[in-house]
């Protein structure tokens, strides 16, 4: 967790660093589409991080939940793209800092919940610490 921590704050290092070449004022829908492509390019990275230090063929389990992180990401995309093709012509202000934070926010949020998953059969959240894409996926009866 150390090292993603590090690489969170290394992120947030740069917005700092290029917050002068950001946009003061931008569409609500564009700032949703690039929250949820930095928690989902988090993600991936900490799954090709576990599929390269790990080479063990899929597990073969049922598998009946998905990832909590990826789920909420392609739900912000939807979200954004539905407010950027024109439901909602909202634009925010955007200080310098705020970038920042916004960028510390979404990755604390991928830290934070990198092993839940929301389990579709029972309708709940739970911690699944091998939920990576080395499962392989089958029909389930029921």
């Amino acid at each position: 967790m150390s090292r993603e921590v590090g690489v969170v704050a290394l992120v947030v290092g740069t917005v700092v660093a290029l917050h002068a070449h950001l946009p003061p004022n931008v569409a609500a829908g564009d700032l949703l589409v690039a929250a949820a492509l930095l928690l989902l390019a988090q993600g991936f990275a900490r799954d090709v991080r576990r599929r390269a230090a790990t080479r063990a063929e899929p597990s073969g389990r049922t598998v009946t939940c998905v990832c909590v992180e990826s789920l909420v990401g392609l739900g912000t995309i939807v979200a954004g793209l539905g407010l950027g093709l024109g439901w909602a012509r909202l634009r925010v202000k955007m200080a310098p800092l705020t970038w920042a934070m916004g960028a510390a926010a979404v990755g604390a949020f991928g830290v934070a919940v990198r092993e839940v998953v929301f389990d579709w059969r029972f309708w709940r959240f739970r911690r699944e610490a091998d939920h990576g894409a080395s499962v392989a996926w089958k029909e389930v009866d029921g």
